[in-house]
């Protein structure tokens, strides 16, 4: 999805608002010839970030920190599923051994 696509979908985003939101690296769209190309994961990070500015009067300051931390919880959450697929793959008393140092 291109820019302009962007802002007729998020009708209360302004072109300005999007920029300065790429240029602080909030948004992070991919680059190419014909300008920026928005991902399903721009989008919802653009609804986010104008829920947290608009409707929850979050401080432009603040946003940083709130994305930051979401993005470590995603992280961690791929991270995890990771783990969980490479224990699922081990022979069952491998599994077994895991499972008992944890409980």
């Amino acid at each position: 999805m291109l820019i302009a696509s962007v802002l007729r979908e998020f009708t209360d985003v302004t072109e300005t608002d999007l920029i300065c939101w790429i240029n602080r690296g909030w948004v992070r769209p991919d680059d190419e010839p014909a300008g920026w190309r928005f991902q399903d994961i721009d989008l919802a990070r653009i609804r986010l970030i104008r829920d947290l500015s608009r409707d929850m009067e979050v401080a432009d300051d603040t946003i940083p920190l709130i994305l930051s931390l979401l993005d470590q919880v995603y992280g961690l959450r791929d991270s995890m599923d990771a783990l969980r697929r490479a224990v699922a793959a081990q022979p069952d008393h491998v599994r077994r051994a895991i499972l008992g140092s944890i409980a």
